[in-house]
């Protein structure tokens, strides 16, 4: 199964709380409302994205990717980029990694360049041909 973009169903919300992890502002996830809150993912490899804000003045989006039980920090710049031919593109700029899982490091950009796309598709937007994973990889 890929990844898709959906509504957190109800009986996963508190479960996404549950975990800890904290929104831009380094608060506790309450953001995320019954009906209204969406993630990408994918069930079968037990991975998700989910959407944390940011995006004031000059500070960059955040995501938290989850996957085998930890959780990645991403970092996107708030302006799309454009190609030679015009096409917008998302950059995936910071992306930081727990230690135990920094030995898969490319596979797990791979997995959230598949989370973004699913998540574009669900919005519709033709806007974003492409993301390109060229962070700054940090191991925490």
């Amino acid at each position: 199964m890929a990844f898709v973009c959906e509504i957190i169903p109800s009986e996963d919300i508190e479960y996404v709380r549950s975990l800890g992890i904290k929104d831009w502002s380094g608060h506790d996830l309450e953001r995320f409302f019954e009906g209204i809150s969406e993630w990408s993912i994918d069930r079968n490899r037990q991975a998700f994205l989910v959407r944390l804000g940011g995006g004031y003045d000059d500070m960059p989006y955040f995501a938290a990717f989850w996957y085998e039980g930890c959780e990645i920090r991403i970092e996107t710049p708030v302006r799309l980029f454009e190609d030679n031919e015009g096409r917008k593109i998302r950059k995936i700029t910071g992306i930081s990694i727990p230690k135990e899982l920094y030995s898969q490091k490319e596979e797990i950009c791979n997995l959230i360049i598949e989370a973004y796309l699913a998540m574009s598709k669900y919005y519709n937007s033709s806007t974003i041909t492409e993301i390109h994973c060229e962070p700054k990889i940090k191991e925490r």
